[in-house]
């Protein structure tokens, strides 16, 4: 199923994440050993978060809606936390004030 982007949020598998909740977007790799995984996560109310891969369907509709509602988002950080590979490369893309 992936991830559903909606103008309120996002849904994946099922749990419901809407934009008004997330207090910050973080990207970061995970060493896979034979390749990366890119990551989004996203802290919503209280200490939760809320992880997505790029492994995920919908994960470049996902990459869209943060740009377009996050526009303080550098707009390179895919190949910023791309390269170099095998590093973790963690990226604040944006925080709540």
């Amino acid at each position: 199923m992936g991830v559903l982007v909606n103008n309120d949020g996002f849904t994946l598998r099922g749990h419901a994440v809407l934009w008004s909740t997330v207090r910050a977007i973080v990207t970061y790799k995970h060493d896979l050993f034979t390749h990366d995984e890119i990551c989004l996560a996203f802290k919503v109310s209280g200490d939760s978060w809320v992880e997505v891969s790029e492994d995920e369907p919908g994960f470049q509709s996902l990459v869209d809606a943060v740009a377009r509602r996050y526009s303080t988002a550098p707009p390179d950080w895919f190949r910023a936390v791309m390269l170099p590979p095998f590093a973790t490369n963690y990226r604040v893309l944006w925080a709540a004030a």
